[in-house]
């Protein structure tokens, strides 16, 4: 947990500055910050790459050997 709000910190910094500079206008790339919505966009694939995989998924078993 130490880990990732060390990470946290970072990447929110790193947010705020480049929204900041989309509001004002400073990109022509026409990104519009939306904070409640881009901070649940990265939510979502830190909670999947979390989550327990199922044993019987064959994608997330472990190579035993060879055949």
């Amino acid at each position: 947990m130490v880990v990732m709000r060390l990470l946290a910190s970072p990447l929110g910094t790193t947010y705020r500055e480049v929204a900041v500079a989309h509001q004002d206008g400073q990109c022509p790339c026409g990104w519009c910050p939306l904070p409640a919505i881009d901070i649940e966009t990265l939510h979502a694939p830190l909670e999947d790459a979390a989550a327990l995989k199922r044993a019987d998924d064959l994608g997330t078993m472990a190579v035993a050997g060879r055949a």
